[in-house]
């Protein structure tokens, strides 16, 4: 799920990856008003994907380390990152600005972006905004043709440890991918 406000002509244009391949999309509005669209996703299967979702300011975020990389190298994927040094990229979807925003960020990787082993961790800054605060989140793996989801309950530590990090590296098992 994500939040995003609609444009001046009431239109919405960007990017939402599909964990499905015939994935719904249905926009949910205030006034009890919802839309739906269906598609079919025929190139799902040639990717791996991990999204993790959350609401409001959580300080969430996910980060890859392909075949090698350690921080800061090319390889190190995150939202931040440029995306011309990897093999996969991560979208970091929903609108900050809006109150109690639903926000996501998705991890991609292509099954032929090389061989080897990608560790993908979680990542929570910890801010004068989530400290001392229980974070829930919901962390999706699509591995094949699967979908695996569990919903996870961050405590982040008290204000005094602002600017620090969490890094939650065994949530996510290891992608592992082979030449073809």
């Amino acid at each position: 799920m994500i939040t995003h406000a609609l444009d001046a002509e009431g239109k919405f244009s960007g990017v939402v990856p599909a964990l499905a391949s015939h994935a719904v999309v249905i926009a949910d509005f205030a006034s009890g008003r919802d839309l739906d669209a269906v598609v079919t996703v025929d190139d799902l299967d040639a990717v791996e994907r991990v999204v993790l979702q959350w609401q409001g300011e959580s300080g969430l975020e996910v980060h890859a380390l392909e075949f090698g990389a350690t921080y800061g190298e090319p390889g190190h994927v995150w939202k931040g990152s440029e995306a011309s040094f990897a093999a996969g990229q991560v979208l970091s979807l929903g609108d900050s600005d809006q109150v109690a925003a639903q926000r996501v960020d998705v991890y991609t990787l292509p099954k032929d972006a090389g061989t080897g082993t990608v560790s993908v961790s979680i990542e929570a800054e910890i801010t004068a905004l989530n400290c001392d605060r229980s974070v829930d989140a919901q962390l999706m793996e699509y591995r094949g043709d699967r979908l695996q989801t569990r919903d996870l309950t961050l405590n982040i530590p008290e204000c005094s440890a602002v600017g620090d990090f969490l890094v939650l590296n065994n949530l996510v098992e290891s992608l592992k991918i082979a030449a073809n």
